[in-house]
């Protein structure tokens, strides 16, 4: 993903150095920007990790346990009409399971926090769309249960829980149509993410064979609220 960090840099960058030509296109008033998005992820590896097993074992399933649901929360301070610094907060779940005799299934979650950085370009008073950029903190969870097999060929499941973090990042393009000066609806795609080298369960430690990706893909709706 180092495109993806390239062209993050340069947002940041190109930002800062913009003219100040649509100061006035928008309502100057509103300085807090609070919205809420909500819709479909999916991530974007193309392979799982050696620990997690029932997903190595079958490509069918690893690939429905690519599909989840997003949650995504962000504030913009406006320090320009066209740019704005905020926060983001974003949690990813999706979860599978097989009709096995040990009830075999994985349930992930990923959660995101990061500064951001956002451009605004107002097409007329009612429409604009934005470029939102953030790198930040990613962690990362699945609990899962599987399929073991004793020394006496007896089948069982062991559940555990896996975890870890690292840094992450992201980029975001949007549309918003302002209802009045206060409140707007929207969509958004982004691509948000990051990957993890390490996992533990419990006290243990282990340094995975092939990072396991946590990139994803998002699609969402919502609403903003500007004060």
């Amino acid at each position: 993903m180092k495109t993806l960090r390239t062209f993050i840099i340069f947002l940041f960058t190109a930002a800062c150095f913009n003219a100040n030509a649509q100061e006035n296109t928008f309502n100057s008033n509103p300085y807090h920007n609070f919205s809420l998005d909500i819709g479909y992820g999916y991530r974007l590896a193309n392979s799982p990790n050696e620990l997690f097993t029932t997903q190595t074992k079958d490509s069918d399933y690893f690939n429905k346990v690519k599909h989840g649901l997003h949650i995504s929360f962000n504030y913009d301070f406006r320090f320009k009409s066209y740019l704005e610094f905020g926060f983001k907060a974003s949690g990813y779940n999706s979860a599978a399971s097989l009709e096995d005799s040990v009830g075999s299934k994985d349930d992930l979650y990923i959660f995101y926090l990061g500064p951001t950085i956002k451009y605004n370009y107002h097409i007329n008073s009612n429409n604009s769309v934005y470029t939102r950029a953030t790198i930040g903190y990613i962690s990362f969870r699945n609990s899962l249960t599987e399929e073991i097999v004793n020394n006496l060929g007896v089948k069982s499941g062991s559940s555990k829980t896996y975890r870890g973090y690292n840094f992450g990042m992201g980029i975001e393009v949007g549309y918003d149509y302002k209802v009045n000066d206060y409140l707007s609806l929207g969509v958004s795609s982004a691509i948000l993410g990051g990957s993890i080298n390490k996992l533990k369960f419990g006290d243990q430690s282990f340094v995975l064979n092939k990072p396991e990706c946590l990139f994803r893909f998002e699609l969402g709706v919502g609403a903003r609220i500007r004060i």
